[in-house]
């Protein structure tokens, strides 16, 4: 934890002192920077969960989550160094979320943070590394999960095929995965592959508690 301290605030000063040079979020040195700095924020919170630190990792992530969003406005078109971390610490906080069990709140607030973190990793879908594609497989079963637990039956049917086919594509590494989405879902048949090349994704209206992307 003390090291993950001490990169936050290294990071942190690296990005203070580009944001005046480069404005625009998006520049790619601004982009890195930031990207680094939410990344060892992530880092940081995933240590302080490790220590049994639980409600720090959510404030620090909700923390992380609203500087990317002050900063970029819309993390799904945000340079990739940005993108990637903002994925990342979407995911985190919907797998934190429901391990509370206080209240519905806290699930509709985990679902809100996998939406944007599946549609960030699908959108780069197409040019995914191996990883990139493992990265997105969990966070779909993140995704069912929420969705599972709000009672959302619609969006998961439409989720959970997406997840299968993409699981049957990776082959055995996504083993793993595909037993945890089997044990939210229950056995389902795998569909034929569809098209899951990058595509806008339709989540249908969300509830009120969106503050994941800041209005403009």
């Amino acid at each position: 934890m003390t090291a993950g301290r001490e990169a936050v605030v290294v990071f942190g000063r690296i990005n203070d002192a580009v944001t005046p040079e480069h404005p625009d979020p998006n520049a790619p040195l601004r982009d890195r920077a930031l990207g680094e700095l939410l990344a060892a924020k992530a880092d940081l919170a995933r240590y302080e969960c490790a220590a049994d630190r639980s409600l720090l990792l959510i404030d620090l992530l909700r923390q992380t989550a609203g500087l990317g969003v002050n900063q970029v406005r819309d993390p799904v078109s945000a340079g990739p160094w940005t993108k990637t971390a903002m994925a990342l610490v979407y995911q985190l906080l919907a797998v934190a979320l429901p391990d509370r069990h206080l209240d519905s709140d806290d699930i509709i607030e985990a679902t809100l943070m996998s939406m944007p973190a599946v549609e960030i990793r699908l959108a780069d879908l197409e040019r995914a590394t191996p990883q990139g594609r493992m990265d997105l497989a969990a966070t779909y079963v993140v995704y069912a999960r929420c969705l599972m637990a709000r009672g959302d039956h619609t969006q998961l049917s439409m989720v959970v095929p997406l997840a299968e086919s993409l699981m049957e594509f990776i082959g055995a590494p996504a083993a793993d995965l595909r037993a945890q989405l089997r044990s939210v879902v229950g056995l389902s048949e795998i569909p034929p592959l569809p098209d899951i090349r990058a595509r806008g994704m339709d989540y249908g209206t969300p509830p009120r508690r969106r503050w994941w992307r800041r209005s403009r």
